[in-house]
Parts: C-alpha cells; structure tokens; sequence
C-alpha cells in the first residue's frame, strides 16, 4: 500500500513537467 502515495506523488511531478513544457511549447507559438 506504502507503493500507491509515492506512485501518486511521481505521477503529479510528470503532470507538472508535462504542463510547464506545454506552457513553454505556447510561449513559442506565440513568437
């Protein structure tokens, strides 16, 4: 059970890198 936090924790620092990438993928665009 103690694997499902950190399995959580892991995938939410994937979402935020997804997400800043996405942000710096539009500030391209923009350009």
């Amino acid at each position: 059970d103690e694997d499902i936090p950190t399995h959580k924790a892991a995938n939410v620092m994937v979402e935020r890198k997804i997400n800043k990438a996405r942000k710096k993928r539009k500030i391209y665009y923009k350009l």
